[in-house]
């Protein structure tokens, strides 16, 4: 009897550790979320050094360009000045300051 409710307290626990496992890694996701965003670039503003992204799902987002800022087009090093309307882009940036740590473009 004592063996059953210990292997019933051991499948529990391995259970509860499943979820806990689970719900890290969601957080994780929304983390993640938080300070990057992929899709079409909408607008680059050369005059206010900012772009817009529109994700598949979900609003635009406008990034401040900085000198910080790294930038690729088709996997060389780029400027503001060489991004396309139209390109596919990956960002990661600060989701305080919006400021773009890297863009990554390809046409």
């Amino acid at each position: 009897m004592k063996q059953t409710t210990f292997r019933g307290a051991t499948t529990l626990g391995l259970a509860a550790l499943a979820v806990l496992a689970l719900a890290c890694a969601a957080a994780r996701a929304d983390d993640k979320k938080k300070n990057e965003v992929e899709g079409t670039l909408t607008a680059v503003n050369k005059t206010a050094n900012t772009v817009v992204i529109t994700p598949r799902r979900g609003a635009a987002v406008t990034l401040n360009v900085t000198a910080a800022t790294k930038i690729e087009r088709n996997d060389k090093k780029a400027v503001l000045a060489d991004l396309v309307v139209g390109d596919h882009v990956e960002a990661k940036f600060d989701p305080a300051t919006k400021n773009a740590l890297k863009l990554e473009t390809e046409s």
